[in-house]
């Protein structure tokens, strides 16, 4: 996977470019932001980007089948980050490339059910107990699939080959006490580690490898 022409290319997961309406105007990015889309699914959030009514948008969409849609050229400005802060700069979507996964995020439990706060049934090999990073007690999450985890490692490895990034952050960090994505089913840690540490002259060191065999069970607490 790598970037030509600010436009992802050279994989079988990325499925289509799909325009977004919701775009402002250049930019030159030196982040990333993880989200989960709280959506039913990829294509209903790839949809709602194309509405111009939604005021919202990204530049990727990824799937739980780790296929992925892109919506914008990476050096155009999406709606993504909303009211953001972090390191002494705001306004982040002026800065940054979003990235949208297909993941329900919180949800709730009753009588042994979990639930979406749209009122779907998640199952319970689905759902991990986890406290937040910017604190909380123990709640429920959906887990993300292993196949997203691997592509967005992939996408973030190829975007920071191609751009100056500096920080892959969450919208948790970005917007904290506004926003709960990516949650504490994301490796978000790993993610940095792997992008910042594991890449020496654009080869993957090896030391960092063990993180692609990254399984949702290890999350487990």
């Amino acid at each position: 996977m790598q970037v030509r022409r600010d436009k992802l290319t050279g994989d079988y997961r990325i499925r289509s470019f799909v325009k977004t309406p919701n775009i402002g105007g250049k930019i030159t990015p030196d982040t990333i932001i993880i989200h989960y889309t709280a959506g039913v699914n990829a294509d209903r959030v790839v949809k709602y980007f194309t509405n111009p009514k939604a005021r919202a948008s990204s530049h990727l969409v990824i799937g739980k089948d780790g296929k992925l849609t892109q919506m914008a050229e990476f050096d155009i400005k999406t709606w993504h980050a909303g009211r953001s802060y972090y390191g002494g700069r705001r306004k982040f979507n002026n800065l940054s490339i979003g990235i949208e996964i297909d993941n329900f995020g919180l949800l709730t439990k009753k009588d042994g059910v979990y639930k979406t706060w749209f009122g779907e049934v998640v199952p319970k090999e689905d759902v991990l107990k986890a406290r937040h990073r910017n604190g909380g007690g123990l709640l429920y999450w959906e887990k993300y699939t292993d196949a997203q985890v691997n592509t967005v490692f992939d996408v973030c490895e190829a975007i920071t080959k191609a751009y100056n990034i500096k920080f892959i952050l969450g919208h948790e960090e970005v917007s904290r006490g506004r926003k709960t994505d990516p949650g504490p089913g994301f490796p978000l840690e790993e993610l940095r580690n792997y992008v910042f540490n594991g890449i020496e002259n654009g080869v993957v060191a090896t030391s960092v490898l063990n993180i692609r065999c990254f399984k949702n069970q290890r999350l487990l607490v």
